[in-house]
């Protein structure tokens, strides 16, 4: 059985969760137990979120075990009774750098998902356009737009301060 016939034999409120584990947008109810849209739709947007992930994914860490066969690797100190074994040692190393670069993917993968949108600060927030200083209400009053149409340009769509007060609401 494919993941595609076993997504498709899932039920809505799987669906839903498998989305949003993987980050995809999917319409729903209220309760989050059925699909707005068609299934098809939505499992086509899980797969692609799948091989997008697979392809991103960093590459699997070589479990670190010390090797102790070759006799080049260990060297005794005639003087000393110190033995030093440099194939473990260049092993930690690898480990370290691939865990750097997961870390490094994974906190790219944050950064790509919050976007540029910034902080959400309350309505009282004061914003600068043309010189004065104002709250979004009171901005809001004076454009003739809706105060959650002015919130919801700079604050969840990321919009400028000036392109949210100069572009018309609708009709």
């Amino acid at each position: 059985m494919t993941r595609e016939e076993k997504l498709f034999a899932m039920n809505g409120a799987t669906l839903i969760t498998i989305a949003d584990n993987l980050g995809v947008k999917v319409k729903c109810n209220r309760t989050r137990s059925g699909l707005k849209e068609a299934k098809s739709a939505v499992i086509e947007r899980i797969l692609a979120a799948e091989k997008a992930a697979e392809e991103n994914k960093p590459e699997e860490k070589e479990e670190v075990t010390p090797d102790l066969t070759p006799a080049t690797d260990i060297t005794h100190d005639q003087g000393e009774d110190e033995w030093e074994d440099n194939s473990y040692d260049e092993k930690q190393e690898k480990a370290a750098e691939s865990d750097k670069t997961a870390e490094d993917t994974v906190n790219k993968k944050k950064v790509a998902k919050t976007g540029n949108k910034g902080p959400k600060p309350g309505r009282g927030a004061q914003l600068e356009f043309d010189g004065r200083s104002q709250n979004i209400c009171a901005w809001a009053k004076e454009l003739g737009i809706s105060a959650n149409t002015l919130y919801g340009r700079i604050y969840r769509m990321g919009w400028s301060i000036e392109k949210a007060f100069t572009t018309p609401g609708r009709s």
